[in-house]
């Protein structure tokens, strides 16, 4: 299978893939994803020789457009879509929720969200139904192909755990974090 650990490899797939049609030229596509057209240059020319991209010359212009008649296509178009899809479902399903006041995700998910192979990490203040939690994140990581570990703490838990300097709550409190449910 490709690897999509790389960013920018990530970012022109998901591109291509939320854009069906979509044929730009290196610098056109190069704005449009904020990156060094030279790097993304020769990516692109990884891409075409893995047969995941054609490339075609107009005038003065190589275009590429995805191939869609390579055998990678449906299942990279798949994982594509499924990464890049996990925090707005994610925070859809729990915005959904009675009782889930703020959801966040932090560890080491926040920086690298798109790869499959991290966990999400979920924290929760509120008092949800433990069985429709359950259920939904159960749902979730079957769909997302992802596992999900939930702390699920009242406010007033959370605030006593943070005045003692509980450690499983250090990523919580010193690192970046995604805001799921405000």
């Amino acid at each position: 299978m490709i690897c999509l650990r790389s960013e920018l490899r990530r970012r022109v797939l998901e591109y291509y893939f939320t854009r069906p049609g979509a044929a730009p030229y290196i610098h056109e596509l190069a704005r449009s994803l904020s990156v060094d057209p030279g790097n993304l240059s020769r990516e692109m020319s990884r891409l075409e020789r893995l047969h995941l991209l054609l490339g075609e010359r107009r005038g003065t212009h190589k275009h590429y457009r995805l191939n869609r008649e390579d055998s990678l296509y449906g299942p990279l178009k798949r994982a594509v879509l499924r990464s890049t899809e996990a925090i707005p479902r994610l925070g859809k399903a729990l915005a959904k929720i009675a009782g889930v006041q703020v959801a966040c995700l932090y560890g080491p998910c926040v920086h690298r969200t798109h790869d499959p192979a991290v966990r999400l990490d979920l924290l929760i203040l509120g008092r949800p139904a433990a069985v429709t939690l359950t259920g939904v994140l159960r749902s979730l990581e079957r769909r997302l192909g992802r596992k999900i570990d939930c702390l699920v703490l009242t406010r007033a838990e959370f605030e006593v755990r943070r005045g003692r300097n509980d450690p499983s709550l250090g990523d919580v409190l010193l690192k970046t974090k995604i805001a799921l449910v405000p």
